[in-house]
């Protein structure tokens, strides 16, 4: 059974979403401000990452691009897409794939990254993604499916959780197009997905 968190937009006064981004620096605050460096370098590779935390979270806020010895895939097998979107990854190689401290999160720990987002029951949606208020800058990198096909491109962001669904599936944080929906979903452990890593 599919979470979906969604709400009435016409709800939504002009002076909620103020409030919402006034909160900011409450719940989505900068790691330098908690004596954490704001940007992680991956020691493998030597690529970096910004990072946030987010309530008492700390996340990558950019897709995981280490490139392990099989089980990822740049999108449509082009390099040129790495430096955004990053790599996707099944989930056997998505497990292993965070740099050292750092490790896939839980289905329940992208539970509480959209609530505390979504606050008093509101839309945490467009709030995740790209530009949003929360700082976790989510985007729409597409998947992979087992048989090699690359799909919804600027349509659909896939984050892997290390947590099991039924037999030969997995739980992700699913987000679509301009952050219209996010919800937990589930997928074949074959798929390439994007991640983010969060602090352990």
């Amino acid at each position: 059974m599919n979470l979906i968190l969604t709400t009435n937009k016409s709800l939504i006064s002009i002076a909620t979403l103020i409030l919402i981004c006034i909160a900011k620096p409450f719940f989505a605050q900068s790691t330098e401000n908690h004596n954490q460096p704001n940007i992680l370098k991956d020691s493998r590779d030597g690529k970096r990452y910004k990072v946030m935390r987010i309530g008492n979270q700390i996340w990558m806020t950019e897709n995981l691009a280490y490139k392990t010895p099989e089980g990822c895939w740049p999108y449509l097998d082009d390099r040129q897409y790495v430096s955004e979107h990053g790599f996707l990854y099944n989930w056997e190689t998505a497990k292993e794939a965070c740099p050292d401290g750092w490790e896939l999160p839980t289905k329940a720990d992208f539970n509480q990254l959209l609530f505390l987002i979504a606050r008093d029951n509101k839309n945490p949606s467009k709030e995740i993604i790209q530009g949003g208020c929360s700082g976790f800058e989510a985007i729409q990198s597409g998947w992979r499916t087992e048989n090699g096909q690359y799909v919804d491109l600027d349509y659909s962001g896939n984050y892997w959780t290390r947590s099991k669904s039924f037999r030969g599936q997995a739980w992700l944080l699913f987000i679509g197009k301009n952050g219209r929906k996010s919800y937990i979903d589930f997928a074949d452990k074959r798929f390439g997905m994007s991640v983010r890593c969060i602090k352990k």
